[in-house]
């Protein structure tokens, strides 16, 4: 609403530019775009943005323990979903990401500090293609309550976690350990539903949205 604030993080310049334009043109001025990446220190980075497939666009930075061309392997093998007008929603061949790519140096920044500059957020959406787990070590004061009451964690759950070091399961792991309990969407990121608990890493899905709900947000989001 008018009252609201979103700050939208995009590290990829000419999106960026494309979508402070869409804003402009929208009269959106609640919407705030912080061009910069989101990770576990603040620094600067490379961003590997992939013209085939922009949505594939992803860090390339320490740590990574699987070359590009795996990383293809894995992002071909997730399901993706059409946006097109006559098939909205409908599953697709993902991509190929190809050998084409365009390297960025951009700023990366912890959540932590985004949100001392933005304000305490109700809602934090994490799409990063497998470096959400970085982003959330880059976020512990926000995720133990130090800013105020944790937020909701809506994180896209993929078998890419692994290549930037770690397991899959370690993302899982340090939210439950502040406390936050894990759900899915009983059909899906696609068709929705209703909430269903994942009691455990080995039962999330291989490629899904999960959410993340503080003990203090569960009856908010039950009403």
């Amino acid at each position: 609403g008018p009252a609201g604030k979103v700050v939208a993080v995009e590290p990829n310049p000419d999106m960026a530019a494309i979508l402070r334009q869409a804003l402009n043109r929208n009269h959106a001025n609640t919407v705030v775009v912080a061009e910069c990446a989101l990770g576990d220190e603040a620094g600067e980075v490379e961003l590997r943005v992939a013209p085939r497939n922009v949505g594939a666009s992803r860090l390339a930075i320490r740590g990574v323990t699987s070359s590009e061309q795996e990383f293809g392997s894995l992002l071909s093998s997730l399901t993706t979903v059409s946006l097109a007008h006559d098939t909205f929603g409908k599953a697709e061949e993902s991509h190929d990401v190809g050998n084409e790519q365009l390297l960025h140096s951009v700023e990366m920044r912890t959540l932590d500090d985004l949100v001392a500059e933005h304000g305490l957020p109700k809602l934090v959406k994490i799409d990063i293609e497998g470096a959400e787990y970085l982003c959330l070590k880059g976020a512990k004061k926000l995720l133990s309550g130090g800013f105020g009451p944790q937020p909701i964690i809506s994180m896209e759950y993929s078998n890419l976690f692994p290549t930037f070091g770690g397991k899959r399961e370690d993302a899982f792991n340090l939210l439950i350990e502040q406390g936050y309990a894990a759900y899915r969407m009983r059909a899906g990121k696609v068709h929705g539903g209703d909430f269903l608990e994942v009691s455990d890493p080995d039962k999330a899905p291989d490629h899904d949205d999960l959410f993340f709900i503080p003990a203090t947000k569960m009856e908010d989001v039950a009403r």
